[in-house]
């Protein structure tokens, strides 16, 4: 089983990426990651959508934190999964978010303009380098987070961010998963390896 278990985690890309440490900078400041909304994983007839009940709680959540960054003239930047036909992990993900296909689009309701967009194909979206070098250059020392799924790119962004020094703060309402036990359990987890989980919008801190 663990044997398995390795070998999916392998083929899926699940494994938080390792990185230099970020600073000191003169200017630090915090940047809002918005994390996948794409129609396969947002829409009820996508092909990996999480919780129905969850999507707009996560898209009202998403739109406010966007507004906020916005006023405080935070980066913003927007990170999405793109896949090629032949990936060999498109069967795990039941075909979701391969490129060129309507699910792999952002999802219309979603805030989508951004200061950068970044593709990935793992979970991590450390493991594009790009999107470390552009934080590093804006002088991010924060990460906000929304987006999906929490016990997926979600988890493991946070884990590739922690793991180079970045803080990480996550609003409940601003992520979602398959089932209510899997976005508590991720959160949990989260909070747990130093994530800020925050309960409310207007009480958590965008400080560096």
């Amino acid at each position: 089983m663990l044997r398995h278990s390795v070998i999916l985690l392998t083929l899926t890309g699940c494994l938080a990426t390792e990185g230099e440490p970020i600073g000191p900078y003169e200017k630090p400041t915090t940047a809002l990651i918005v994390l996948d909304l794409q129609r396969d994983l947002l829409e009820a007839d996508g092909r990996m959508p999480v919780k129905q009940a969850q999507v707009q709680p996560l898209l009202d959540t998403a739109h406010a934190l966007h507004a906020s960054a916005r006023a405080q003239g935070l980066p913003i930047i927007r990170v999405e999964n793109l896949y090629t036909p032949s990936d060999v992990a498109n069967p795990f993900r039941n075909g979701a978010t391969v490129r060129g296909t309507p699910g792999a689009a952002w999802d219309a309701r979603a805030p989508i303009d951004g200061d950068a967009m970044f593709e990935k194909d793992a979970p991590d979206a450390f493991s594009n380098p790009a999107f470390d070098a552009a934080l590093r250059e804006k002088q991010v020392t924060h990460l906000v987070i929304t987006g999906v799924f929490a016990d997926g790119c979600v988890t493991w962004t946070s884990r590739g961010a922690l793991n180079r020094g970045y803080r990480v703060t996550i609003l409940q309402s601003g992520v979602a998963a398959g089932t209510d036990r899997a976005r508590s359990s991720a959160l949990e987890t989260l909070k747990a390896e130093g994530v800020t989980i925050a309960d409310a919008i207007d009480g958590m801190s965008w400080a560096q």
